[in-house]
């Protein structure tokens, strides 16, 4: 499936800003998913809602939104009579009305939980791993792939993906929002802070991707992984996904966490042999990783079950539901996750050390070996 987001852009702006990057609706609610910019105040309390022709006019009278590094908003409609309404409907037309313009929506509402397990993540111009990345993590057992391209959907990304999404494995979502704050410093030199605290808010398509995967396709699937296209996740006793997702309680788990192995291939010229090779080229070339993990805190990365989970940062969990579930960090004598930091052009870190100097081994093709189990 294509899904082409519904954005509601502020006019007259220098760069595009947006009140929200997308709408949506599930049979509890109809929510939107923002970010907070370091520079213009979203006034949320103004925003109108008309629904269908029902008679009356809504707010969004509930917000879960994180201000720091990773912004992002999510705000949604509490009202019972909505509710019931919402259930009994696939199909339904929003009008928006924010600063006197006036935006019709027409949405549709996915169906209920299909998937156990399902990966997302934001891509851009390292669209060239794709291929090995899905075809990897479909033999470990993950079941579908919600897919951020952060750019307009064109031909080139379609025809490498039209046979995922001829089997319906991937939904491809347009998401082209500024990626981090640098970019909007380069479209605006004079760009004045609302808060002084707003200048830390870093990264923006990504936490927002990230909420609008939990929100609205979190409704679609079990759990969800948040890992990137140069991140594989290994087994030290080659196992599927599931097998270590089976062992907690899933009513009272919040994440699953996996400790970060920065690693790298030999030699390689990843964008030329990962397009020909595919997962292949971990047989091609020999894999160096770093010895010890990447820290407990910064370099995580999760599992995480929807229900149980209000936002989600790159890392790790940044607020749970009411009722506090657990977050497991997994032992890396159990699994881990090799993080291949120079397949989409380098480190993406705060320096530019590289985290495999003079502490680093050879790996006897342990993914080729995840790879050969989990296909017979």
């Amino acid at each position: 499936m294509i899904y082409i987001n519904n954005p509601f852009k502020i006019e007259n702006t220098k760069y595009p800003r947006f009140l929200f990057s997308d709408i949506f609706f599930t049979d509890n609610t109809i929510g939107i998913i923002s970010i907070i910019y370091p520079d213009v105040k979203q006034e949320y309390d103004k925003v109108n809602i008309k629904i269908d022709n029902l008679n009356k006019t809504f707010n969004f009278n509930k917000k879960i939104m994180r201000e720091k590094y990773e912004s992002n908003v999510y705000l949604y409609i509490e009202d019972s009579d909505l509710k019931q309404y919402l259930k009994k409907r696939t199909k339904i037309t929003i009008e928006v009305n924010y600063q006197n313009i006036t935006r019709k929506f027409n949405l549709i509402k996915l169906p209920k939980k299909k998937y156990n397990l399902a990966f997302t993540t934001l891509f851009k111009d390292d669209y060239y791993l794709l291929k090995p990345w899905i075809d990897y993590y479909l033999l470990l057992g993950v079941e579908h792939f919600f897919l951020y391209y952060n750019k307009k959907i064109d031909n080139k990304i379609t025809n490498l993906l039209q046979t995922y999404l001829d089997k319906n494995i991937v939904t491809l979502i347009e998401w082209d929002f500024i990626h981090k704050l640098p970019e909007i410093q380069n479209l605006d030199k004079n760009i004045q802070l609302i808060k002084e605290s707003y200048k830390n808010n870093y990264h923006h398509s990504q936490p927002m991707s990230m909420a609008h995967c939990l929100n609205y396709f979190g409704t679609q699937t079990k759990w969800i992984g948040y890992f990137d296209l140069d991140e594989y996740l290994v087994s030290t006793n080659t196992l599927k996904i599931n097998d270590i997702l089976n062992n907690y309680n899933y009513k009272k788990t919040a994440s699953i966490k996996f400790y970060c192995m920065w690693s790298d291939l030999v030699d390689c010229n990843y964008k030329q042999e990962s397009i020909n090779l595919g997962f292949n080229i971990f047989t091609k070339y020999n894999t160096i990783r770093k010895l010890e993990s990447e820290g407990t805190f910064y370099r995580t990365k999760c599992i995480i079950n929807p229900n149980n989970v209000k936002i989600c940062g790159v890392h790790r969990v940044k607020e749970y539901t009411e009722n506090k579930a657990n977050e497991n960090l997994i032992s890396e004598n159990i699994a881990y996750f090799l993080h291949y930091y120079k397949f989409s052009g380098g480190w993406g870190g705060r320096d530019k050390r590289d985290p495999l100097k003079n502490n680093k081994k050879i790996l006897d093709n342990q993914i080729m070996k995840m790879i050969k189990y989990n296909s017979i």
